[in-house]
Protein backbone atom coordinates (compact mmCIF):
# COMPACT_ATOMS: atom_id res chain seq x y z
CA UNK A 1 0.00 0.00 0.00
CA UNK A 2 1.62 3.16 -0.82
CA UNK A 3 1.85 5.58 1.61
CA UNK A 4 -0.40 8.55 2.14
CA UNK A 5 1.62 12.25 1.09
CA UNK A 6 0.79 14.75 4.31
CA UNK A 7 1.59 18.34 3.72
CA UNK A 8 1.15 21.30 6.35
CA UNK A 9 -0.11 24.48 4.39
CA UNK A 10 0.73 27.97 6.42
CA UNK A 11 -2.41 29.77 7.42
CA UNK A 12 -3.34 33.61 6.65
CA UNK A 13 -6.50 35.74 8.14
CA UNK A 14 -7.78 36.43 4.26
CA UNK A 15 -10.50 38.40 6.10
CA UNK A 16 -11.74 39.28 9.65
CA UNK A 17 -14.86 40.63 10.61
CA UNK A 18 -15.93 42.09 13.52
CA UNK A 19 -20.04 43.09 15.11
CA UNK A 20 -19.97 45.63 17.76
CA UNK A 21 -23.41 46.76 18.52
CA UNK A 22 -26.55 45.46 17.65
CA UNK A 23 -29.51 47.50 18.48
CA UNK A 24 -32.83 45.70 16.88
CA UNK A 25 -35.34 47.37 19.54
CA UNK A 26 -36.70 49.52 17.12
CA UNK A 27 -37.67 47.32 14.45
CA UNK A 28 -34.16 47.89 12.28
CA UNK A 29 -33.00 44.93 10.84
CA UNK A 30 -29.25 44.10 12.12
CA UNK A 31 -26.73 41.38 12.70
CA UNK A 32 -26.01 40.31 15.61
CA UNK A 33 -22.36 40.89 17.10
CA UNK A 34 -20.04 38.04 15.79
CA UNK A 35 -16.69 37.56 15.10
CA UNK A 36 -16.61 36.07 11.26
CA UNK A 37 -13.01 35.28 9.59
CA UNK A 38 -12.03 33.64 6.46
CA UNK A 39 -8.18 31.69 6.99
CA UNK A 40 -7.01 30.52 3.95
CA UNK A 41 -4.33 27.85 3.68
CA UNK A 42 -1.21 28.22 1.54
CA UNK A 43 1.28 25.94 0.26
CA UNK A 44 4.04 27.61 -2.34
CA UNK A 45 2.47 30.62 -2.23
CA UNK A 46 -1.15 29.06 -3.65
CA UNK A 47 -4.14 28.76 -1.67
CA UNK A 48 -5.29 25.17 -1.06
CA UNK A 49 -7.51 25.51 1.52
CA UNK A 50 -10.35 28.02 2.83
CA UNK A 51 -12.09 27.40 6.39
CA UNK A 52 -14.76 29.83 8.09
CA UNK A 53 -15.51 30.54 11.34
CA UNK A 54 -17.67 32.40 13.06
CA UNK A 55 -18.21 33.22 16.86
CA UNK A 56 -21.02 34.42 18.32
CA UNK A 57 -23.16 35.38 21.37
CA UNK A 58 -25.60 33.07 20.81
CA UNK A 59 -25.67 29.72 23.12
CA UNK A 60 -23.82 27.32 20.54
CA UNK A 61 -21.34 24.58 21.20
CA UNK A 62 -18.18 26.24 19.91
CA UNK A 63 -16.59 28.74 21.58
CA UNK A 64 -18.78 32.35 21.39
CA UNK A 65 -17.78 35.79 20.23
CA UNK A 66 -17.16 36.65 23.98
CA UNK A 67 -14.56 33.86 24.80
CA UNK A 68 -12.73 34.84 21.53
CA UNK A 69 -12.76 39.03 23.08
CA UNK A 70 -12.07 37.07 26.75
CA UNK A 71 -9.09 35.83 25.71
CA UNK A 72 -7.58 38.74 23.63
CA UNK A 73 -7.69 40.47 27.13
CA UNK A 74 -5.78 37.60 28.63
CA UNK A 75 -3.24 38.72 25.51
CA UNK A 76 -3.11 42.39 27.02
CA UNK A 77 -5.58 43.66 24.59
CA UNK A 78 -9.62 45.04 24.88
CA UNK A 79 -9.93 44.41 21.23
CA UNK A 80 -13.47 46.68 21.59
CA UNK A 81 -12.28 49.14 23.35
CA UNK A 82 -8.84 49.42 21.45
CA UNK A 83 -11.16 50.07 17.96
CA UNK A 84 -13.64 52.13 20.16
CA UNK A 85 -9.99 54.47 20.81
CA UNK A 86 -9.21 53.84 16.93
CA UNK A 87 -12.75 55.07 15.67
CA UNK A 88 -11.89 58.48 17.29
CA UNK A 89 -9.29 58.77 15.29
CA UNK A 90 -10.40 57.40 11.91
CA UNK A 91 -13.48 59.55 12.24
CA UNK A 92 -11.55 62.27 11.96
CA UNK A 93 -9.92 61.45 8.59
CA UNK A 94 -13.08 62.17 6.85
CA UNK A 95 -14.87 65.18 6.48
CA UNK A 96 -18.45 63.77 7.69
CA UNK A 97 -17.27 62.40 10.95
CA UNK A 98 -14.34 64.37 11.33
CA UNK A 99 -14.82 66.51 15.07
CA UNK A 100 -16.35 69.71 14.83
CA UNK A 101 -15.45 73.29 15.91
CA UNK A 102 -16.20 74.69 19.23
CA UNK A 103 -19.74 76.14 19.23
CA UNK A 104 -20.92 73.52 16.76
CA UNK A 105 -24.05 72.52 19.35
CA UNK A 106 -25.41 75.52 18.33
CA UNK A 107 -25.87 73.69 14.62
CA UNK A 108 -28.87 71.33 15.48
CA UNK A 109 -29.65 68.33 17.40
CA UNK A 110 -26.54 66.24 18.14
CA UNK A 111 -26.38 62.54 17.30
CA UNK A 112 -23.86 60.02 18.47
CA UNK A 113 -21.48 58.00 16.17
CA UNK A 114 -20.25 54.65 17.14
CA UNK A 115 -18.78 51.83 15.14
CA UNK A 116 -21.07 48.97 14.25
CA UNK A 117 -19.05 46.91 12.64
CA UNK A 118 -15.34 46.58 10.73
CA UNK A 119 -14.64 44.46 8.11
CA UNK A 120 -10.66 44.10 6.67
CA UNK A 121 -10.77 42.16 3.35
CA UNK A 122 -6.64 41.36 3.29
CA UNK A 123 -6.45 38.49 1.07
CA UNK A 124 -3.01 38.60 -0.66
CA UNK A 125 -3.84 38.52 -4.12
CA UNK A 126 -6.74 40.61 -4.11
CA UNK A 127 -7.59 44.35 -3.93
CA UNK A 128 -6.96 45.09 0.09
CA UNK A 129 -10.06 47.45 1.87
CA UNK A 130 -11.10 48.45 6.22
CA UNK A 131 -14.47 49.01 5.66
CA UNK A 132 -16.32 50.64 9.18
CA UNK A 133 -19.92 50.65 9.15
CA UNK A 134 -20.86 53.82 11.46
CA UNK A 135 -23.73 53.96 13.33
CA UNK A 136 -25.94 56.97 14.48
CA UNK A 137 -27.26 57.27 17.30
CA UNK A 138 -29.08 59.14 19.94
CA UNK A 139 -30.30 59.00 23.48
CA UNK A 140 -33.93 58.34 23.42
CA UNK A 141 -35.67 59.91 26.21
CA UNK A 142 -39.48 59.28 27.97
CA UNK A 143 -41.18 61.03 30.82
CA UNK A 144 -41.70 59.11 33.30
CA UNK A 145 -44.84 59.07 35.53
CA UNK A 146 -43.36 61.54 37.48
CA UNK A 147 -43.56 63.85 34.33
CA UNK A 148 -39.15 64.10 34.15
CA UNK A 149 -37.65 63.81 31.52
CA UNK A 150 -35.19 60.47 31.47
CA UNK A 151 -33.05 58.80 29.13
CA UNK A 152 -34.55 55.18 28.39
CA UNK A 153 -31.96 54.28 25.97
CA UNK A 154 -28.61 55.87 25.71
CA UNK A 155 -27.50 54.36 22.20
CA UNK A 156 -30.96 54.81 20.25
CA UNK A 157 -29.99 53.85 16.90
CA UNK A 158 -31.43 55.32 13.26
CA UNK A 159 -32.82 54.04 9.93
CA UNK A 160 -29.23 55.66 8.45
CA UNK A 161 -25.62 54.70 8.84
CA UNK A 162 -22.95 56.03 7.25
CA UNK A 163 -19.98 53.50 5.66
CA UNK A 164 -15.93 54.29 5.88
CA UNK A 165 -13.75 52.47 3.68
CA UNK A 166 -9.83 52.41 3.55
CA UNK A 167 -8.48 51.35 0.58
CA UNK A 168 -5.56 50.19 -1.14
CA UNK A 169 -3.72 51.99 -4.04
CA UNK A 170 -4.68 49.32 -6.39
CA UNK A 171 -8.63 50.06 -5.26
CA UNK A 172 -8.20 53.79 -6.03
CA UNK A 173 -6.59 53.63 -9.11
CA UNK A 174 -9.22 51.43 -10.33
CA UNK A 175 -11.68 53.45 -9.62
CA UNK A 176 -10.19 56.73 -10.80
CA UNK A 177 -9.56 54.91 -14.30
CA UNK A 178 -13.59 54.12 -14.20
CA UNK A 179 -14.62 57.42 -13.60
CA UNK A 180 -11.94 58.62 -16.03
CA UNK A 181 -13.60 56.37 -19.12
CA UNK A 182 -16.88 57.12 -18.41
CA UNK A 183 -16.12 60.88 -18.44
CA UNK A 184 -14.29 60.28 -21.48
CA UNK A 185 -17.55 58.60 -22.85
CA UNK A 186 -19.94 61.16 -22.05
CA UNK A 187 -17.52 63.96 -23.53
CA UNK A 188 -17.59 61.03 -27.03
CA UNK A 189 -21.37 60.66 -26.84
CA UNK A 190 -21.67 64.80 -26.56
CA UNK A 191 -19.54 65.15 -29.46
CA UNK A 192 -21.50 62.57 -31.43
CA UNK A 193 -25.04 64.46 -30.49
CA UNK A 194 -23.89 67.76 -31.83
CA UNK A 195 -22.43 66.19 -34.62
CA UNK A 196 -25.85 64.32 -34.84
CA UNK A 197 -27.83 67.39 -34.55
CA UNK A 198 -26.04 69.75 -37.77
CA UNK A 199 -26.93 66.90 -40.02
CA UNK A 200 -30.64 66.84 -38.60
CA UNK A 201 -30.29 70.91 -39.54
CA UNK A 202 -28.98 70.34 -42.91
CA UNK A 203 -31.32 67.98 -43.68
CA UNK A 204 -34.40 69.77 -42.40
CA UNK A 205 -33.06 72.50 -44.82
CA UNK A 206 -32.30 70.53 -47.44
CA UNK A 207 -28.88 70.90 -47.64
CA UNK A 208 -26.33 68.31 -48.56
CA UNK A 209 -24.62 66.96 -45.75
CA UNK A 210 -20.59 67.01 -46.02
CA UNK A 211 -18.37 64.82 -47.53
CA UNK A 212 -16.65 63.35 -44.93
CA UNK A 213 -19.71 62.51 -43.06
CA UNK A 214 -20.00 58.83 -41.76
CA UNK A 215 -21.73 56.04 -43.72
CA UNK A 216 -23.54 55.44 -40.06
CA UNK A 217 -25.33 58.70 -40.79
CA UNK A 218 -26.07 59.16 -44.47
CA UNK A 219 -29.26 57.64 -45.05
CA UNK A 220 -30.38 58.23 -41.85
CA UNK A 221 -34.32 60.12 -41.80
CA UNK A 222 -34.63 62.86 -39.48
CA UNK A 223 -36.52 60.94 -37.34
CA UNK A 224 -33.85 57.91 -37.27
CA UNK A 225 -31.18 60.64 -36.45
CA UNK A 226 -33.49 61.80 -33.29
CA UNK A 227 -33.60 58.81 -32.36
CA UNK A 228 -29.38 58.33 -32.27
CA UNK A 229 -29.49 61.33 -30.05
CA UNK A 230 -31.95 60.17 -27.77
CA UNK A 231 -29.88 56.97 -27.29
CA UNK A 232 -26.82 59.00 -26.77
CA UNK A 233 -28.58 61.28 -24.51
CA UNK A 234 -29.86 58.65 -22.32
CA UNK A 235 -26.40 56.78 -22.27
CA UNK A 236 -24.63 59.88 -21.13
CA UNK A 237 -27.55 60.18 -17.84
CA UNK A 238 -27.07 56.52 -17.49
CA UNK A 239 -23.09 56.76 -17.21
CA UNK A 240 -23.20 60.19 -15.49
CA UNK A 241 -25.33 58.31 -11.94
CA UNK A 242 -22.56 55.76 -12.31
CA UNK A 243 -19.70 58.58 -11.93
CA UNK A 244 -21.92 59.44 -9.48
CA UNK A 245 -21.96 56.66 -7.13
CA UNK A 246 -17.87 55.76 -7.87
CA UNK A 247 -17.67 59.62 -6.60
CA UNK A 248 -19.52 59.28 -3.78
CA UNK A 249 -17.33 56.61 -2.37
CA UNK A 250 -16.14 58.08 0.98
CA UNK A 251 -12.82 56.19 1.08
CA UNK A 252 -9.30 56.87 2.73
CA UNK A 253 -5.66 55.57 2.50
CA UNK A 254 -5.52 51.84 3.88
CA UNK A 255 -1.56 52.88 4.52
CA UNK A 256 -3.01 55.50 7.30
CA UNK A 257 -4.21 51.55 9.10
CA UNK A 258 -1.61 49.37 8.18
CA UNK A 259 1.34 51.48 7.15
CA UNK A 260 4.89 51.32 8.45
CA UNK A 261 5.08 54.85 9.62
CA UNK A 262 4.49 53.26 13.35
CA UNK A 263 1.66 56.11 14.29
CA UNK A 264 -0.47 55.86 17.08
CA UNK A 265 -3.20 55.02 14.57
CA UNK A 266 -0.84 52.54 12.84
CA UNK A 267 -0.04 50.77 16.37
CA UNK A 268 -3.72 50.83 17.59
CA UNK A 269 -5.18 48.99 14.51
CA UNK A 270 -1.89 46.34 14.54
CA UNK A 271 -1.78 45.33 17.68
CA UNK A 272 -5.62 45.14 17.77
CA UNK A 273 -5.83 43.43 14.46
CA UNK A 274 -3.26 40.62 15.78
CA UNK A 275 -4.50 40.12 19.11
CA UNK A 276 -7.72 39.04 17.67
CA UNK A 277 -6.41 36.69 15.26
CA UNK A 278 -4.19 35.09 17.94
CA UNK A 279 -6.84 34.46 20.11
CA UNK A 280 -8.95 32.98 17.08
CA UNK A 281 -6.22 30.69 16.59
CA UNK A 282 -5.73 30.18 20.31
CA UNK A 283 -9.47 29.40 20.51
CA UNK A 284 -9.52 27.04 17.13
CA UNK A 285 -6.40 25.11 18.53
CA UNK A 286 -8.58 24.56 21.51
CA UNK A 287 -11.32 22.69 19.86
CA UNK A 288 -11.25 22.26 16.12
CA UNK A 289 -9.17 18.74 14.83
CA UNK A 290 -7.60 21.06 12.29
CA UNK A 291 -5.93 23.76 14.71
CA UNK A 292 -4.82 21.09 17.63
CA UNK A 293 -1.47 21.35 16.46
CA UNK A 294 -0.24 24.26 15.35
CA UNK A 295 2.17 26.75 17.02
CA UNK A 296 0.12 30.31 17.85
CA UNK A 297 3.38 31.91 18.49
CA UNK A 298 5.48 31.12 15.46
CA UNK A 299 2.48 31.42 13.12
CA UNK A 300 1.86 34.79 14.49
CA UNK A 301 5.66 35.88 14.48
CA UNK A 302 4.63 35.51 10.75
CA UNK A 303 2.25 37.63 10.89
CA UNK A 304 2.60 40.23 8.03
CA UNK A 305 -0.11 42.82 6.40
CA UNK A 306 0.38 42.24 2.53
CA UNK A 307 1.02 44.74 -0.15
CA UNK A 308 -1.30 47.93 0.08
CA UNK A 309 0.52 49.84 -2.35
Amino acid sequence: MSEIETRYVKPYFSTIQLILNSNPDNGIPTEAPKIKTTITGWLNNQVVKTDEFSFLNEPVDTPSMTDVLELAKTLGIDVVESWNEAFNEIANEFDQTKDQAVGAQSNGPSITLRPDSFFAHLHPTDKKSIAIKVGIYSPLKEKNSNNEVVVVNPYHKYQNSINLVFEDGQSKRERDNMIAGLVGQNTDATNRITLINSLITLKQNNEPLPENTSIEFIDKTIPQLQGLVALAESDIVFRQSRISVLQSVIAGDISKLLGSENTTLQTKVLTSVAALCTAILITLKSYHPDYVNIDVAKIMSEFAVPDIS
